[in-house]
């Protein structure tokens, strides 16, 4: 039982630590990029019927939860736009991560100097 939690463990490819850079600027980027995925999971507009029920509920007799029982449609919209801007982020902050990588490691390569006589 021990080795399935550990070879699934060591799979994981969007929460293992092995599958983050090693660069540290690019490890932080990266990782905050997937907190804001993660969040945008919450926000996402399939989920809208469950997160207005919980929302309805959560405020329940309250002036605010009035304000979301008698404004779906709206709730809705700014839920979406909410979506849409954490998605945004997050995929931005994963790819400037991926950028970081890709110019350290190009950085990295040394050049190679022709040291013969060369034909123009």
């Amino acid at each position: 039982m021990t080795a399935i939690r550990s070879r699934l463990a060591s799979e994981s490819s969007f929460f293992g630590s092995a599958s983050l850079p090693t660069d540290p600027r690019a490890r932080a980027q990266e990782s905050q990029g997937r907190r804001w995925l993660v969040v945008s999971y919450f926000l996402c507009p399939c989920h809208l019927p469950l997160t207005l029920a919980l929302l309805g509920a959560l405020f329940g007799g309250t002036a605010l939860g009035a304000l979301i029982t008698g404004n779906v449609l709206v709730v809705g919209a700014v839920l979406t736009v909410a979506y849409l801007a954490v998605l945004w982020k997050g995929f931005g902050l994963v790819r400037r991560a991926k950028a970081l990588v890709t110019a350290s490691s190009s950085a990295a390569c040394p050049r190679t100097v022709p040291t013969g006589p060369t034909a123009l």
